[in-house]
């Protein structure tokens, strides 16, 4: 075993023996990083019965710290198209943070979209199962599309007994009345404490759920969109209008120096254009010839201006 952690990218896996191939995919799967991951990958493309390799990632969906390897491992575990590994996957998902869980039930929805895995009747539960990792989505969506159902939802919970049953039938048959996207969210929100409760809401989710890759993606829609890269673009615009809002600022508060200093260029090219002065001393003392200032000795004569104008 020393040796395996020491060498564990260096050996020739198809040489060792079968519980040390094990040892070593497990071990692998706990400390793969991002620049050893493909090196992993390429050292199990020779083994034909992919125990190995569900081993590997398995092993690195519970125990690697990298959340990025762990989704990627996910993405894996579902192209393999293996039922049991699945199943376990989506278990190991369960025991995740909040913020990882919802990433990894993301990316299990998504397969279940993009794939076929394992029977009907199985990936129906997968969705419900996912589904309730994070009903406060669905719950969420359900209550800001229809008011009613935070009403529904409350009697369910705090209610015991026959009426909780007759509660949970009277939620199931309001979902029937709305369209599917609003159906499947108040199912998924529903939480039963009984067992005439839960017996009500798995009969109305498996008829719902004849289709489990169309319910994945109802439950897809209403998980939150890439709002990082929307707030960066944001924060990027604003940047650039205060930039701009400044220069803007800069350009009008200099714009008389530099209508000054470029006076005598405009005198020389013949042009005869006259100051635009803020003040109406400046442009009576122009000179009923419209003569301007020259560059050379700017200060001197506006502060002979100035100073009539002041004893005036």
């Amino acid at each position: 075993m020393e040796v395996l952690e020491r060498e564990i990218w260096r050996i020739a896996v198809e040489n060792l023996d079968y519980p040390e191939q094990h040892a070593w995919a497990a071990l692998a799967g706990a400390r793969v990083n991002t620049q050893g991951w493909r090196r992993a990958r390429a050292m199990l493309q020779g083994e034909r019965t992919k125990e190995l390799r569900r081993r590997f990632l398995l092993t690195c969906v519970q125990r690697n710290r990298n959340s990025q390897l762990r989704l990627k491992a996910l993405t894996e575990i579902a192209d393999l198209r293996d039922a049991e590994a699945f199943d376990d996957a989506i278990e190991i998902v369960g025991s995740w943070s909040r913020d990882d869980k919802r990433a990894g039930t993301k990316t299990l929805l998504q397969a279940l979209v993009d794939k076929r895995i394992g029977r009907r009747d199985q990936a129906q539960a997968w969705v419900w199962r996912l589904a309730s990792y994070t009903r406060e989505l669905h719950e969420e969506y359900a209550v800001q599309r229809w008011p009613e159902t935070k009403r529904l939802l409350g009697l369910l919970v705090n209610s015991s007994g026959r009426a909780h049953g007759r509660n949970a039938r009277r939620l199931v048959h309001a979902a029937r009345k709305q369209d599917r996207r609003l159906a499947v969210a108040l199912l998924a929100a529903s939480i039963s404490h009984t067992p005439e409760g839960e017996e009500v809401l798995r009969g109305a989710r498996m008829r719902m759920a004849r289709k489990p890759s169309a319910i994945a993606r109802e439950l897809l829609r209403n998980f939150p969109k890439g709002g990082k890269r929307r707030r960066k673009r944001n924060n990027r615009k604003r940047k650039g209008e205060k930039g701009g809002d400044k220069a803007a600022k800069g350009t009008t508060n200099g714009s008389e120096p530099e209508a000054i200093e470029e006076n005598g260029e405009l005198e020389e090219h013949g042009q005869g254009a006259e100051l635009d002065t803020s003040s109406e001393a400046e442009v009576d003392l122009a000179g009923p010839e419209g003569d301007t200032l020259s560059s050379g000795d700017d200060d001197d004569e506006v502060s002979s201006v100035v100073d009539p104008v002041g004893d005036a």
